[in-house]
């Protein structure tokens, strides 16, 4: 049959952040399809895995490595990071510095993994929490102005960026599209 043709193919994702930004909503969101509203801290890593098809002719393996909060300042990341070949980095729209961590977990992910041919794995910001921010607590970025956000991914050397929201299941989908094509069109695996 052709589906016995398919490849099949494993791709590691990271998913970093400061704690309290909703990465394990977006996983949760993303692999299962619903949003649990309380709040767990993670500590070291969680993993979950989703099975998707992509262009009818790959049957790909996503697993999600959810990098709990803390461990950036804990020196664990390299283990965690080993064989990844993309990640998120999560932000939340309603933390006054969350484009400063935002840049600190980049730089992090830069200095400790490289791809086979020594380039930057293929990383996308993700602003979380766009339902449910007031005017007054979109301080990070100026109620994210789209181009200044651009500039911000440029300048620390992000694939790309998306708003999104676990909680009402806003471009969760679409973020982990971008990012797969991302690293099927860079031949990483």
């Amino acid at each position: 049959s052709s589906s016995s043709l398919a490849k099949r193919k494993y791709y590691k994702l990271l998913v970093i952040g400061d704690q309290n930004t909703g990465k394990t909503s977006i996983i949760h969101r993303y692999v299962h399809g619903s949003f649990r509203d309380k709040y767990e801290v993670t500590v070291g890593a969680g993993i979950n895995f989703k099975e998707i098809a992509w262009n009818n002719t790959d049957h790909l393996t996503l697993e999600f490595f959810d990098i709990g909060g803390e461990e950036r300042s804990r020196f664990m990341t390299s283990a965690f990071y080993r064989k990844a070949v993309g990640a998120f980095v999560v932000t939340d729209v309603t933390q006054p510095n969350g484009f400063q961590a935002a840049t600190l977990w980049k730089k992090d992910l830069d200095m400790k993994l490289r791809m086979h041919d020594d380039t930057l794995l293929p990383c996308v910001l993700l602003i979380n929490k766009c339902d449910g921010a007031t005017a007054d607590q979109k301080h990070s970025s100026n109620e994210l102005d789209p181009s200044q956000v651009d500039r911000f991914c440029r300048h620390q050397k992000f694939s790309g960026w998306f708003d999104t929201s676990a909680k009402n299941d806003i471009n969760i989908d679409e973020a982990v599209q971008f990012l797969v094509g991302k690293v099927i069109r860079r031949n990483l695996v």
